[in-house]
């Protein structure tokens, strides 16, 4: 540059010798780019260098100088404006001459943003222009963007790219920073494992364990694609069909998620025993007791709890006290008891038709409301029970010489037992729509 300038002085010097002598100031402005952070550099020369010249410089901001040469470097806005030079001559000559200078604001660039993430995800950086609002900005990112916020990978550590802004004046500038971006560690993958079967029956559970686990994890149990409420904890109780997984997540908010584990809960059978007569039997007397039925089921029938060796029918016929059940097995395996059916075996005769009083009279009957016990004099009281034909007990007690009965009782037939003096009475009793 300098050696341009020496150049360019004694070829004006020359100009004017061949001219002749003048008093006329020029000005030679060697930094056109009008963008700030670049230079000015103005050059006062005369036409005539026969005569000694002295320089006065007045600009922007009370800005003054009394050199030929003026050289501001890393010039900004508040350096633009109007250069006037007033060159004077030893004669006497004096000229002034006006240069417009302008440096526009440039970009000071900022990039931010999220620098942490977890393996195989990505954050959004974006680039910022600090020195005031000069748009509309053009971006130019190192990756080849072109929009204000990228996204970033976080496969590994390194620099954050950086980013050229271009404002609405055409001046461009780098971010002279940068910062990491950071890679945090995911958790190991989680490994589940039981010491239960994995398929069981309705009622039953497989417990679920993380068999891996690291300190400062949190877990989070999932049925299918769905979290489970509440299931936060290294172990799970799985009660129903389902595939499940289980996430884990450390202390950078990074998680890692297991393979799934398959749990199958088979359906328990129905477990019923429908009566088919009076489970109230005078000795020599039977009853038919019946399990539900349903496809590929087995049964086991029960006395007191205790097996009936070769009693595997859907129906049994009892003649017998007891307590009956029956255990019902579908085709899974999976079994279910019945509730108990209570079988009564007494040594009881009905009471004959005789001319003698019957010690224990019902009427009247049939009904169509209530019905009454009326014992005979000879008779103090009685024990008498009324059941329906399923066997159910209607009610029960003892009766001294009158008793209503039945107004609540729905139509159908009763049996009514009552023991008198140690001789049981049977009686039918029916009651009417």
């Amino acid at each position: 540059m300098k050696a341009n300038k020496t150049n360019f002085l004694l070829l004006l010097l020359l100009i004017n010798f061949s001219a002749g002598a003048q008093c006329l100031v020029q000005v030679a402005n060697f930094d056109q780019n009008t963008c700030a952070n670049s230079t000015i550099e103005l050059l006062a020369y005369p036409d005539d260098y026969s005569q000694v010249y002295t320089y006065s410089w007045a600009g922007p901001n009370g800005f003054s100088s009394s050199g030929q040469y003026i050289y501001i470097p890393n010039a900004q806005p508040e350096h633009s404006g109007s250069y006037m030079v007033t060159m004077t001559s030893s004669a006497g000559c004096s000229s002034q001459m006006e240069v417009v200078v302008v440096k526009n604001p440039t970009p000071v660039v900022y990039t931010g943003g999220q620098q942490g993430g977890c393996f195989g995800t990505s954050t959004e950086i974006f680039a910022l222009d600090i020195s005031g609002e000069y748009g509309p900005y053009s971006y130019s990112w190192d990756g080849g963007q072109t929009s204000q916020s990228i996204l970033v990978s976080h496969y590994s550590n390194y620099p954050a790219p950086g980013c050229l802004i271009t404002n609405s004046y055409g001046c461009s500038a780098m971010n002279n920073t940068t910062f990491m971006i950071i890679t945090y560690p995911s958790p190991a993958k989680p490994v589940i494992a039981t010491a239960d079967p994995v398929t069981f029956c309705q009622g039953g559970q497989a417990l679920l364990t993380v068999q891996n686990p690291e300190t400062f994890h949190q877990y989070q149990w999932r049925k299918f694609a769905n979290d489970v409420a509440g299931a936060n904890s290294i172990s799970f109780a799985a009660k129903q069909s389902a595939r499940y997984r289980v996430v884990t997540t450390n202390a950078y908010g990074c998680t890692s998620l297991s393979a799934q584990i398959q749990i199958t809960v088979n359906p328990k059978p129905v477990a019923e025993i429908s009566v088919n007569g009076s489970t109230f039997l005078c000795n020599g007397d039977s009853v038919l007791l019946s399990a539900n039925s349903g496809s590929n089921l087995s049964y086991q029938w029960t006395r007191y709890n205790a097996i009936m060796n070769g009693k595997t029918n859907q129906s049994i016929t009892v003649k017998n006290k007891g307590n009956y059940k029956v255990v019902v097995t579908n085709e899974f395996g999976c079994s279910k008891t019945s509730g108990m059916v209570a079988v009564e075996v007494t040594a009881c005769r009905i009471g004959e038709e005789t001319a003698d009083v019957d010690p224990v009279a019902v009427y009247p009957n049939p009904s169509t409301e209530y019905f009454q016990i009326k014992l005979s004099d000879e008779t103090e009281n009685a024990l008498v029970k009324i059941i329906d034909l399923s066997g159910r007990i209607m009610e029960e007690g003892k009766v001294a010489k009158e008793f209503e009965f039945g107004m609540h009782y729905p139509a159908g037939t009763y049996i009514l037992f009552a023991e008198v003096n140690g001789r049981v009475i049977q009686k039918k009793v029916v009651k009417s729509e």
